[in-house]
Protein backbone atom coordinates (compact mmCIF):
# COMPACT_ATOMS: atom_id res chain seq x y z
CA UNK A 1 0.00 0.00 0.00
CA UNK A 2 1.53 3.67 -0.68
CA UNK A 3 1.72 5.94 2.07
CA UNK A 4 -1.15 8.45 1.24
CA UNK A 5 -3.47 5.19 1.49
CA UNK A 6 -1.75 4.39 4.86
CA UNK A 7 -2.59 7.84 5.78
CA UNK A 8 -6.44 7.95 4.64
CA UNK A 9 -6.93 4.44 5.59
CA UNK A 10 -5.64 5.01 9.81
CA UNK A 11 -6.67 8.36 9.92
CA UNK A 12 -10.23 7.46 8.37
CA UNK A 13 -9.57 10.71 6.10
CA UNK A 14 -11.60 11.46 3.11
CA UNK A 15 -9.12 12.74 0.73
CA UNK A 16 -5.20 13.03 1.01
CA UNK A 17 -2.80 14.38 -2.00
CA UNK A 18 0.95 15.46 -1.62
CA UNK A 19 1.12 18.96 -1.18
CA UNK A 20 5.06 18.32 0.00
CA UNK A 21 6.34 14.88 -1.24
CA UNK A 22 7.19 13.29 2.28
CA UNK A 23 6.40 15.78 4.25
CA UNK A 24 2.72 17.27 3.80
CA UNK A 25 -0.01 16.15 2.79
CA UNK A 26 -3.58 17.97 1.90
CA UNK A 27 -6.42 16.51 3.18
CA UNK A 28 -10.34 17.16 3.73
CA UNK A 29 -9.22 18.23 7.39
CA UNK A 30 -6.42 20.53 6.27
CA UNK A 31 -3.10 20.54 5.62
CA UNK A 32 -1.05 18.21 7.83
CA UNK A 33 2.41 17.33 8.49
CA UNK A 34 4.13 13.72 7.99
CA UNK A 35 6.73 12.65 10.23
CA UNK A 36 8.58 9.15 10.17
CA UNK A 37 10.20 8.01 13.15
CA UNK A 38 13.13 4.57 13.33
CA UNK A 39 13.39 4.73 17.30
CA UNK A 40 10.38 3.76 18.93
CA UNK A 41 11.78 4.88 22.58
CA UNK A 42 12.43 8.15 20.65
CA UNK A 43 9.01 8.74 19.42
CA UNK A 44 7.58 7.73 22.93
CA UNK A 45 9.04 10.58 24.24
CA UNK A 46 7.75 13.13 21.71
CA UNK A 47 4.85 11.90 22.19
CA UNK A 48 4.63 12.37 26.00
CA UNK A 49 6.51 15.57 25.94
CA UNK A 50 4.38 17.16 23.08
CA UNK A 51 1.41 15.75 25.44
CA UNK A 52 2.35 17.46 28.54
CA UNK A 53 3.07 20.70 26.96
CA UNK A 54 -0.30 20.94 25.19
CA UNK A 55 -2.22 20.79 28.35
CA UNK A 56 -3.91 24.43 28.22
CA UNK A 57 -5.73 26.33 25.79
CA UNK A 58 -3.20 29.25 24.80
CA UNK A 59 0.14 27.34 24.16
CA UNK A 60 0.22 23.91 22.73
CA UNK A 61 2.96 21.52 20.98
CA UNK A 62 2.18 20.26 17.50
CA UNK A 63 1.05 16.89 19.30
CA UNK A 64 0.39 13.55 17.25
CA UNK A 65 -3.00 12.92 15.96
CA UNK A 66 -4.83 10.41 16.96
CA UNK A 67 -5.44 7.26 14.49
CA UNK A 68 -9.23 6.39 14.03
CA UNK A 69 -8.43 3.74 16.79
CA UNK A 70 -7.44 6.27 19.40
CA UNK A 71 -3.32 5.75 18.58
CA UNK A 72 -0.74 8.21 18.04
CA UNK A 73 1.02 6.53 15.16
CA UNK A 74 1.12 3.80 12.67
CA UNK A 75 3.55 0.86 12.19
CA UNK A 76 5.33 0.56 8.93
CA UNK A 77 7.31 -2.24 8.42
CA UNK A 78 9.18 -1.64 11.23
CA UNK A 79 9.04 2.22 11.20
CA UNK A 80 6.44 4.88 12.37
CA UNK A 81 4.52 7.41 10.79
CA UNK A 82 2.93 10.51 12.59
CA UNK A 83 0.95 13.37 11.45
CA UNK A 84 0.28 16.20 13.08
CA UNK A 85 -1.57 19.91 12.06
CA UNK A 86 0.57 22.24 10.49
CA UNK A 87 0.02 25.87 10.60
CA UNK A 88 2.52 28.50 7.91
CA UNK A 89 3.22 31.92 9.61
CA UNK A 90 4.91 32.91 12.90
CA UNK A 91 3.41 33.66 15.65
CA UNK A 92 4.51 37.61 17.27
CA UNK A 93 6.78 37.93 19.92
CA UNK A 94 7.39 41.33 22.18
CA UNK A 95 4.48 41.91 23.65
CA UNK A 96 3.37 38.30 24.02
CA UNK A 97 5.92 37.71 26.50
CA UNK A 98 2.81 35.66 28.71
CA UNK A 99 1.86 33.64 25.97
CA UNK A 100 5.46 32.63 25.21
CA UNK A 101 6.30 31.85 28.87
CA UNK A 102 3.56 29.54 29.10
CA UNK A 103 4.52 27.41 26.42
CA UNK A 104 8.47 27.79 27.59
CA UNK A 105 7.49 26.82 31.20
CA UNK A 106 5.24 24.26 30.27
CA UNK A 107 8.36 22.72 27.88
CA UNK A 108 10.61 22.53 31.05
CA UNK A 109 8.15 20.82 33.32
CA UNK A 110 7.72 18.35 30.95
CA UNK A 111 11.28 17.90 30.37
CA UNK A 112 11.94 17.35 34.30
CA UNK A 113 9.05 15.28 34.25
CA UNK A 114 10.05 13.03 31.63
CA UNK A 115 13.67 13.01 32.07
CA UNK A 116 13.87 9.48 34.63
CA UNK A 117 11.82 7.82 32.33
CA UNK A 118 14.06 9.00 29.40
CA UNK A 119 17.75 9.42 30.05
CA UNK A 120 19.07 6.98 28.15
CA UNK A 121 17.85 8.73 24.76
CA UNK A 122 19.16 11.99 25.20
CA UNK A 123 22.15 13.64 23.43
CA UNK A 124 24.53 16.42 24.88
CA UNK A 125 27.36 18.02 23.98
CA UNK A 126 30.40 18.34 26.12
CA UNK A 127 32.46 21.57 26.24
CA UNK A 128 36.52 21.02 26.12
CA UNK A 129 38.00 24.30 27.43
CA UNK A 130 41.67 22.40 26.44
CA UNK A 131 40.50 21.51 22.80
CA UNK A 132 39.12 25.52 21.86
CA UNK A 133 42.69 26.67 23.38
CA UNK A 134 44.85 24.24 21.47
CA UNK A 135 42.93 24.88 18.25
CA UNK A 136 43.05 28.99 18.45
CA UNK A 137 46.86 28.72 19.43
CA UNK A 138 47.48 26.88 16.35
CA UNK A 139 45.41 28.62 14.11
CA UNK A 140 46.62 32.11 15.73
CA UNK A 141 49.95 31.62 14.09
CA UNK A 142 48.60 32.04 10.48
CA UNK A 143 45.70 34.13 11.15
CA UNK A 144 45.95 37.47 13.06
CA UNK A 145 42.21 37.85 12.30
CA UNK A 146 41.92 35.92 15.32
CA UNK A 147 43.03 38.49 17.49
CA UNK A 148 39.46 38.78 19.66
CA UNK A 149 38.69 34.97 19.69
CA UNK A 150 42.72 34.78 21.55
CA UNK A 151 41.51 37.41 23.44
CA UNK A 152 38.54 35.95 25.14
CA UNK A 153 40.32 33.18 26.43
CA UNK A 154 40.61 34.25 30.03
CA UNK A 155 37.36 35.62 30.44
CA UNK A 156 36.28 32.54 28.59
CA UNK A 157 37.82 30.37 31.17
CA UNK A 158 36.52 32.31 34.36
CA UNK A 159 33.28 31.81 32.68
CA UNK A 160 33.58 27.89 32.72
CA UNK A 161 35.14 27.84 35.79
CA UNK A 162 31.84 29.38 37.28
CA UNK A 163 29.81 27.45 35.38
CA UNK A 164 31.39 24.13 36.52
CA UNK A 165 31.08 25.83 40.59
CA UNK A 166 27.30 26.12 39.92
CA UNK A 167 26.78 22.50 37.96
CA UNK A 168 29.02 20.94 41.12
CA UNK A 169 26.64 22.92 43.69
CA UNK A 170 23.44 21.25 41.97
CA UNK A 171 24.86 17.79 41.14
CA UNK A 172 22.21 16.48 42.55
CA UNK A 173 19.53 18.56 41.25
CA UNK A 174 17.71 16.90 37.91
CA UNK A 175 17.97 18.71 34.84
CA UNK A 176 14.96 19.12 31.92
CA UNK A 177 14.78 17.30 28.78
CA UNK A 178 14.52 19.65 26.12
CA UNK A 179 14.27 19.38 21.82
CA UNK A 180 17.64 19.89 20.94
CA UNK A 181 15.52 22.15 17.86
CA UNK A 182 14.00 24.91 20.36
CA UNK A 183 13.80 27.69 18.47
CA UNK A 184 11.80 31.08 17.92
CA UNK A 185 10.99 30.97 14.45
CA UNK A 186 9.25 27.43 15.49
CA UNK A 187 5.85 29.33 16.57
CA UNK A 188 3.02 29.75 14.73
CA UNK A 189 -0.11 31.32 15.51
CA UNK A 190 -3.73 29.92 15.00
CA UNK A 191 -6.94 31.72 16.06
CA UNK A 192 -5.24 32.82 19.55
CA UNK A 193 -3.17 30.05 20.19
CA UNK A 194 0.70 29.92 19.84
CA UNK A 195 1.29 26.39 18.07
CA UNK A 196 4.54 25.12 18.40
CA UNK A 197 6.36 22.86 15.95
CA UNK A 198 8.50 20.16 17.57
CA UNK A 199 10.87 18.10 15.69
CA UNK A 200 11.99 14.60 15.63
CA UNK A 201 15.11 14.81 17.09
CA UNK A 202 16.79 13.41 20.30
CA UNK A 203 15.95 15.42 23.48
CA UNK A 204 18.80 17.34 24.95
CA UNK A 205 19.52 17.39 28.82
CA UNK A 206 19.68 20.63 29.99
CA UNK A 207 19.57 24.18 29.58
CA UNK A 208 20.85 24.60 26.14
CA UNK A 209 18.36 24.71 23.69
CA UNK A 210 16.72 27.55 26.60
CA UNK A 211 19.45 29.53 26.28
CA UNK A 212 19.55 29.71 22.53
CA UNK A 213 16.00 30.36 22.49
CA UNK A 214 16.47 33.27 25.66
CA UNK A 215 19.67 34.48 22.93
CA UNK A 216 17.70 34.56 20.19
CA UNK A 217 14.67 36.63 21.95
CA UNK A 218 17.32 39.02 23.06
CA UNK A 219 18.15 39.24 19.74
CA UNK A 220 15.07 40.32 18.58
CA UNK A 221 13.21 42.01 20.85
CA UNK A 222 15.48 43.02 23.58
CA UNK A 223 16.52 43.19 27.40
CA UNK A 224 13.28 44.41 28.50
CA UNK A 225 11.10 41.76 26.97
CA UNK A 226 13.54 39.03 27.98
CA UNK A 227 13.11 40.05 31.37
CA UNK A 228 9.64 39.94 30.69
CA UNK A 229 9.88 36.10 29.38
CA UNK A 230 12.13 35.37 32.44
CA UNK A 231 9.25 36.62 34.87
CA UNK A 232 6.44 34.62 32.71
CA UNK A 233 8.18 31.46 32.17
CA UNK A 234 8.68 31.45 35.91
CA UNK A 235 4.95 31.77 36.73
CA UNK A 236 5.12 28.47 35.64
CA UNK A 237 8.20 26.88 36.41
CA UNK A 238 10.67 28.55 39.09
CA UNK A 239 13.93 29.62 37.43
CA UNK A 240 14.46 31.27 41.25
CA UNK A 241 16.93 28.50 43.01
CA UNK A 242 18.46 25.47 41.49
CA UNK A 243 16.96 25.31 38.12
CA UNK A 244 17.63 28.64 37.46
CA UNK A 245 21.26 28.03 39.01
CA UNK A 246 22.08 25.51 36.52
CA UNK A 247 20.35 27.66 33.44
CA UNK A 248 22.80 30.38 34.67
CA UNK A 249 25.67 27.74 34.46
CA UNK A 250 24.66 26.96 30.46
CA UNK A 251 24.40 31.08 30.08
CA UNK A 252 28.01 31.25 31.89
CA UNK A 253 29.25 28.06 29.98
CA UNK A 254 31.54 29.83 26.58
CA UNK A 255 29.93 27.98 23.84
CA UNK A 256 30.04 30.73 21.78
CA UNK A 257 33.72 30.05 21.89
CA UNK A 258 33.75 26.46 21.17
CA UNK A 259 30.86 27.12 18.87
CA UNK A 260 33.52 29.13 16.66
CA UNK A 261 36.41 26.65 17.09
CA UNK A 262 34.08 24.45 15.46
CA UNK A 263 33.89 26.66 12.44
CA UNK A 264 37.19 27.20 12.13
CA UNK A 265 38.12 24.01 10.44
CA UNK A 266 37.61 25.64 7.25
CA UNK A 267 40.33 27.69 6.90
CA UNK A 268 39.56 30.18 3.92
CA UNK A 269 40.42 33.46 4.53
CA UNK A 270 37.00 34.82 3.92
CA UNK A 271 35.29 32.28 6.18
CA UNK A 272 37.64 32.69 8.92
CA UNK A 273 36.95 36.46 8.81
CA UNK A 274 32.96 35.82 8.68
CA UNK A 275 33.30 33.19 11.54
CA UNK A 276 35.12 35.97 13.62
CA UNK A 277 32.92 38.39 13.05
CA UNK A 278 29.86 36.05 14.49
CA UNK A 279 31.63 35.30 17.77
CA UNK A 280 31.98 38.67 18.07
CA UNK A 281 28.62 39.14 17.71
CA UNK A 282 28.00 36.03 19.95
CA UNK A 283 30.34 36.83 22.69
CA UNK A 284 28.50 40.36 22.69
CA UNK A 285 24.79 39.04 23.63
CA UNK A 286 25.89 36.64 25.71
CA UNK A 287 27.30 39.45 27.85
CA UNK A 288 23.91 40.82 27.70
CA UNK A 289 22.11 37.97 28.48
CA UNK A 290 24.08 37.14 31.50
CA UNK A 291 23.39 40.80 32.51
CA UNK A 292 19.92 40.51 31.79
CA UNK A 293 19.21 37.00 33.95
CA UNK A 294 21.70 37.54 36.83
CA UNK A 295 20.23 40.80 37.46
CA UNK A 296 16.54 39.04 37.18
CA UNK A 297 18.01 36.60 39.40
CA UNK A 298 19.23 39.46 41.69
CA UNK A 299 15.70 41.62 41.57
CA UNK A 300 13.54 38.21 42.61
CA UNK A 301 15.81 38.10 45.54
CA UNK A 302 15.32 41.13 46.72
CA UNK A 303 11.67 40.99 46.17
CA UNK A 304 11.70 37.74 48.82
CA UNK A 305 13.97 39.64 51.51
CA UNK A 306 11.13 42.70 50.95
Amino acid sequence: MTLLHEIKKHYDLQTVTWKDKESLVDTDCGVKRIRIWNDLNLLNWHVQWRDEVGKNSLAVADRMIRTADGNPWVELEGRYLTLHDYVEGRHERGGHEKRWGLLLGNMLQAGLDLQKGFGSITHADHYSFDACLAAIHKLSKDYNELVSVRNSLPEANKRLNLAMELKQASSNVPLPLLDSDTHISNGAQIFNILFYRGSNGYPEQGYRPLRNFLTEWLKECGPYSLRKLLTCINEHFSLEREQGYLLLAEILTPWELQDCVDQLKDKELSHIVACVESFEQDWDFNRILLHCFTDWMDDKRKRVAL
